[in-house]
């Protein structure tokens, strides 16, 4: 059934995080110099790599003020709740020492969020801590699941294979988009296998690195451990069989980068060896539903299709990207795109398929479930489903205004849904009853 279509609300909440941008990027032109303390420097991830406890050992040096909360989040999750003033404020107490603070979530932000962060203190230094990607998969998936009573290998295999999982193990790719926005001599790449071996000699190179004085901390808190996991060989081992898939490929562009940009650093032995999967060329990952299973290709690719199929591409030696597209399979870089792709294909008809996608981190958020269906497109948006009349043009949801919402909604060229058949039947019924007119 269709649900009323407020084309205000829909704009603002489309646009809400891009309207959100471009009101800090005005309040950060509206300070003057010395105005307010800002941030000096900010550990920005990865998950799970030891963030927790770099945090403590600085928030000890009498000369560097860390707020309360460790992670504020206001360039990530908070960017639409709080203003600046709010999120400076944090740092208020911290006047006439260097402020920081460490929020993982900030190494996987996108570029426009990375860019408000430059305006806001362009000298700001920058700590990115590394982890070997399969284990810290392993270990984000035990903190996610300590609170269940119980779960599954698919729970699991179906959370690591999801795009934010992923995306915080991107190392190269968050990285390179830091790069753009910040010189390499203001960033500090670290890496949790050293920092668990020696926490005194990287403790000491990270305040060196921000100008910090020198401080010695307690031998007692450096050996205090943070956020421990259980050990569980089993729940590794799954990860490890489908690692590679996932980010084999990605893990591989790291070493070149920091062997350019970061030269004198340290690479551990998990840089080096890192390469992408050759054999099989395709994996199965795991079933989405009775119809559909997730696949992964050598390369890192989501596939999405029957079971059968995909098997049936696990089972050839090599395989072609156009062999894939000709076999019905939904491919893309992430996995909201692999089933979106899906989508555009066959229709899947399960909501659950797109909780899967970052609207407000990634582009490609629209996917064309049905295309020139009964002279319709039928469109999935953030959970909801719109039948476009094909006649009334080119419509894309990403961009138009509210008014010109209003005069396709007006028109009945532009129809809300809750639920996919809905969506469809109402274009086919619409069809017949057009030509039944025709007629």
């Amino acid at each position: 059934m269709a649900t009323p279509f407020d084309a205000d609300r829909f704009v603002v909440e489309r646009d809400r995080y891009s309207t959100c941008e471009q009101a800090i990027a005005g309040q950060i032109d509206a300070l003057e110099v010395g105005e307010a303390i800002r941030p000096d420097f900010m550990i920005i991830g990865a998950p799970r790599a030891g963030t927790t406890f770099l945090f403590s050992l600085l928030n000890s040096i009498p000369n560097i003020y860390i707020p309360v909360e460790k992670e504020l989040k206001f360039f990530s999750a908070n960017l639409a709740t709080w203003d600046l003033e709010s999120y400076l404020g944090h740092f208020r107490r911290g006047a006439g020492s260097m402020c920081g603070e460490g929020s993982p979530s900030y190494a996987s932000l996108p570029p426009s969020r990375i860019d408000l962060i430059r305006k806001l203190n362009p000298a700001l230094k920058i700590i990115y801590m590394l982890r070997e990607p399969r284990v810290r998969l392993a270990s984000d998936w035990k903190q996610v699941s300590k609170s269940l009573q119980t779960w599954t290998e698919r729970d699991l295999v179906s959370y690591v294979v999801s795009d934010g999982p992923i995306v915080n193990c991107d190392y190269a790719g968050n990285l390179e988009r830091w790069l753009r926005f910040f010189p390499a001599d203001q960033i500090k790449v670290c890496f949790f296998e050293e920092f668990s071996e020696d926490p005194q000699a990287v403790f000491e190179d990270v305040v060196q690195f921000l100008g910090a004085e020198p401080y010695a901390v307690r031998r007692k808190k450096l050996l205090q451990r943070h956020n421990e996991t259980w050990h569980d060989p089993h729940l590794q081992k799954t990860v490890d069989r489908i690692a590679l898939y996932l980010l084999g490929a990605k893990t591989a562009k790291l070493k070149p980068l920091l062997e350019q940009r970061f030269p004198q650093v340290r690479l551990p032995e998990w840089v080096g060896s890192a390469r992408a999967a050759s054999t099989p060329p395709v994996i199965p990952l795991f079933d989405l539903n009775a119809a559909a299973t997730i696949g992964a290709t050598a390369l890192g690719d989501y596939l999405c299709g029957p079971r059968a199929l995909v098997d049936e591409l696990a089972a050839q030696p090599c395989v072609a990207y156009d062999r894939i597209r000709a076999a019905g399979v939904g491919i893309g870089r992430y996995l909201a795109e692999a089933i979106g792709h899906r989508l555009v294909i066959e229709s899947l008809g399960d909501n659950r398929l797109h909780a899967v996608c970052h609207g407000d981190q990634w582009d490609g958020d629209v996917f064309i479930v049905r295309e020139s269906y009964f002279g319709w497109n039928i469109v999935s948006y953030r959970r909801m489903f719109y039948a476009i009349r094909i006649g009334a043009g080119a419509v894309d949801l990403t961009s138009v205004d509210a008014d010109q919402l209003r005069e396709l909604v007006r028109r009945g060229d532009v129809r809300q849904f809750e639920r996919l058949e809905d969506a469809a039947e109402y274009a086919a019924s619409l069809w017949q009853f057009l030509s039944l007119i025709d007629a």
